[in-house]
């Protein structure tokens, strides 16, 4: 039974057209280290995103109505699936693999696509580019 999956990505540079993120994987099984964190030992992976691939969330407004009578304007923001494999394929994400990517090859591919998912998520959530998005699974 495995223990689990652990990655970081962390912003290391910003300019005005794109973002570039460092990052790392980490099989938990494989490399722990006495409750340390295991992303320590491995070489960081680049991944550069242009901005124009952050999409803001769906907005839907709805006026409402309280028991009181009263009316109220109803916000919600609802997350819209971004398709990183087509700004991968359209060279919009550029990605340079960790060491762990090069030693785990398709699984750790996997792994990357959640996270990648989750800074998305993340910034859908928040509305700004993310600083740092740490993964657990």
């Amino acid at each position: 039974m495995s223990i689990g999956i652990e990655g970081y990505m962390k912003k290391i540079d910003e300019d005005q057209y794109q973002v570039i993120y460092e990052y790392k994987i980490a099989d938990i099984d494989i490399h722990y280290i006495s409750g340390h964190s295991v992303c320590k030992n491995i070489e960081p992976g680049y991944v550069t995103i242009d901005k124009d691939c952050f999409i803001g969330p769906e907005i839907h407004e709805r006026i409402r109505k309280r028991s009181s009578g009263r009316k109220y304007l109803s916000v919600k923001k609802i997350p819209i699936p971004v398709e990183y494999g087509d700004y991968i394929r359209q060279e919009k994400i550029t990605i340079e693999p960790c060491t762990y990517w090069n030693y785990y090859g398709r699984n750790s591919e996997n792994q990357f696509y959640k996270m990648l998912y989750g800074l998305f998520q993340k910034y859908q959530v928040e509305e700004n580019i993310p600083d740092s998005l740490f993964m657990y699974y």
